[in-house]
C-alpha cells in the first residue's frame, strides 16, 4: 500500500525555515513529519508540475541529507500523480542515496513497481527493509506482503497481511481487498468475500469488488508433504 503525501500551502513556510536552518531538530522533525505527512488519503485538485518546482526549489536550500531523501521521495510520489514511473523511481533513488533508511521511500518504491509488476525482486528488497525499519507499520506490512504476492509466494504473503490487518484495526480498505485477494487465490473463498464485502463498506469502488465477487472460486490447493 502507498502512502499519499499531501503538503498543505500553510506547510511550505515550515519546509522552507527547515531548509533555510541547516538543521533538524527534534521539534523540527516532528514539524516537518506532520506537514509532509500528516495528511493521508486527501485527494486535492493540486498543480503538480509546480508542486515539482517549489520542492526543487527547497533542495537547493536544503544542508541536510536527511530533508534532502524526505524532498526526494515527495518528488517521486509527486511524479507518481504525474503519471511518469521513471521520472518517479529516479527520484526515489536519488533520496536513497542520500538516506537508505528512508522507510517511507523504500514502502513507496515497492508498491508502485509491484503495481507495475517490475523489478520484483527489488521490490521484496525494498519492501522487507522497511518493515525491519518499522516492524508493526501495517502500510508497510501490506506492501511487503503484496510484493511476495505478486512474486507467487502466497503462503507468506498471507501470514504478513494477517498481522497487516490486525495491526490496522480493519481500516483501510485496499489492505483488506488485497488480503482478500490473497485468500482467494488460497481457496479460502467464504473469508476472501468476507473481507472484500468489508473493503467495500470502507469505501473500496464498488465496481472492482463485484467483479472479485463474480469470480469462481479457486480449488484450495493440496496440503504439502
Amino acid at each position: 500500500m502507498k502512502i499519499n503525501v499531501f503538503v498543505k500551502p500553510s506547510a511550505e513556510p515550515n519546509l522552507f525555515r527547515l531548509c533555510r536552518g541547516g538543521k533538524t531538530t527534534v521539534e523540527n522533525k516532528r514539524r516537518m513529519k506532520f506537514n509532509l505527512f500528516g495528511k493521508r488519503e486527501r485527494k486535492p485538485s493540486a498543480d503538480y508540475a509546480g508542486a515539482e518546482k517549489e520542492f526543487l526549489k527547497a533542495l537547493k536550500l536544503t544542508r541536510t541529507d536527511s530533508l534532502r531523501s524526505v524532498i526526494y521521495g515527495t518528488l517521486g510520489d509527486n511524479r507518481q500523480k504525474m503519471e511518469d514511473g521513471p521520472g518517479a523511481y529516479g527520484y526515489y533513488r536519488k533520496g536513497l542515496k542520500y538516506d537508505p533508511d528512508n522507510s517511507m521511500i523504500l514502502n513507496n518504491y515497492s508498491y508502485y513497481l509491484s503495481e507495475k509488476d517490475e523489478k520484483l525482486s527489488l521490490a521484496d528488497k525494498m519492501s522487507e527493509k522497511a518493515c525491519e525499519l518499522s516492524p508493526n507499520n501495517p502500510t508497510y506490512l501490506d506492501t511487503h506482503g503484496w510484493v511476495l504476492f505478486k512474486l507467487g509466494r502466497t503462503d507468506e504473503a498471507k501470514k504478513i497481511l494477517q498481522k497487516a490487518v490486525a495491526l490496522d484495526g480493519q481500516k483501510s480498505p485496499e489492505l483488506m481487498v488485497h488480503y482478500g485477494d490473497i485468500l482467494h487465490l488460497l481457496g479460502e473463498q467464504f473469508m476472501a468475500e468476507i473481507y472484500w464485502r468489508r473493503a467495500l463498506e470502507k469505501g473500496y469502488d464498488a465496481g472492482q469488488i463485484e467483479q472479485r465477487l463474480k469470480q469462481p472460486a479457486v480449488k484450495k490447493p493440496e496440503p504439502k508433504e
